[in-house]
């Protein structure tokens, strides 16, 4: 769909008994890669589509040890993925082990690439995977695990080809997840931490890749959590969902300026498209204007220290 809500279409079309789920762009925007599973979870593989076009294919094929095929990223010259596989053999998907896998995006080569030395059932897990902009780092989420029981997620990175080098990021207690993102200039990393568990508040947070500045960018409570975010590619934004509370949608668009004057954190709930602006105080007239009910600008947490910005591109 476009960015406005309009024009919705469907562009996959699984066969009966099967769900699509978790797609992601490739970076030139032609195709779309995806997860693809049975639903009684017999079978799943990662999948490419374009979407103008409806042309679809199979990248993996999950057979032997293999369980589940799942949450694909395309590396920045669209010509492999990483993804998350599950692998037995065991009586539940739960107790498998999971690892980061990548494997070219005509399905040659498919191979792990963390935690290459471990045997099932493992007490870690790794999924959620993003490259960096350079194409030679991983970022993921590696969960502690206790049997079926998930313990902790904290945030890693390491060197592709380099499993015995995976540096964390994130303490383990701050429970820190879902999808770790770079910045466009790889300068950054983006995610959310819950420190109290899933009934607790979900909050966004930023560190540079060597594990330095880590800051929490919202304080949202627990009755208003940040679900998953992204990175723009320009202008400095990030988008973001958040549970029912916030905007007209519950969902918005949130703004770091990199800029002394302008270093907060701004939303607007509707008609993001419009406040791409570099004054607070023009987002806060045009969330007035365009919002369903008042104003939504809001200013979440404490600016971002100056310290946090040095040696950064002016604008993430």
């Amino acid at each position: 769909m476009n960015p406005d809500g309009s024009h919705i279409r469907q562009v996959t079309h699984p066969p009966k008994g099967w769900h699509d789920d978790s797609p992601v762009w490739s970076p030139d925007g032609e195709r779309l890669a995806f997860h693809r599973e049975a639903y009684d979870g017999s079978d799943s593989r990662i999948m490419v589509v374009n979407p103008e076009t409806g042309d679809t294919r199979s990248v993996t094929q999950c057979t032997g040890l293999c369980l589940q095929d799942t949450e694909p990223a395309f590396s920045p010259d669209g010509d492999s993925l990483s993804f998350h596989r599950y692998r037995g053999p065991v009586e539940t998907v739960m107790a498998v082990n999971d690892e980061i896998w990548i494997v070219g995006i005509d399905g040659s080569d498919p191979h792990q690439v963390t935690n290459v030395d471990s045997k099932p059932p493992d007490a870690i897990e790794e999924q959620g995977s993003a490259f960096s902009p350079n194409g030679k780092m991983l970022a993921f989420d590696r969960v502690r695990k206790e049997g079926s029981r998930y313990l902790s997620h904290a945030v890693f990175v390491q060197l592709i080809g380099s499993p015995e080098d995976a540096h964390q990021l994130t303490p383990w207690e701050m429970n820190c997840q879902d999808h770790p993102e770079f910045s466009p200039d790889g300068k950054l990393l983006l995610f959310r931490c819950l420190p109290e568990g899933e009934e607790g508040p979900s909050n966004l947070y930023l560190v540079h890749p060597d594990g330095t500045g880590l800051h929490q960018l919202t304080d949202a409570p627990a009755n208003k959590q940040y679900l998953g975010s992204s990175f723009s590619e320009a202008e400095g934004w990030i988008t973001v969902g958040r549970t029912a509370g916030y905007g007209g949608d519950g969902n918005e668009v949130v703004g770091v300026f990199n800029d002394p004057a302008f270093r907060d954190v701004v939303t607007c709930g509707r008609g993001f498209d419009r406040v791409f602006a570099d004054k607070k105080d023009t987002i806060a007239r045009d969330c007035e204007r365009m919002a369903d009910s008042g104003p939504e600008y809001v200013r979440l947490g404490e600016s971002i220290p100056e310290s946090f910005w040095e040696g950064l591109h002016p604008q993430f």
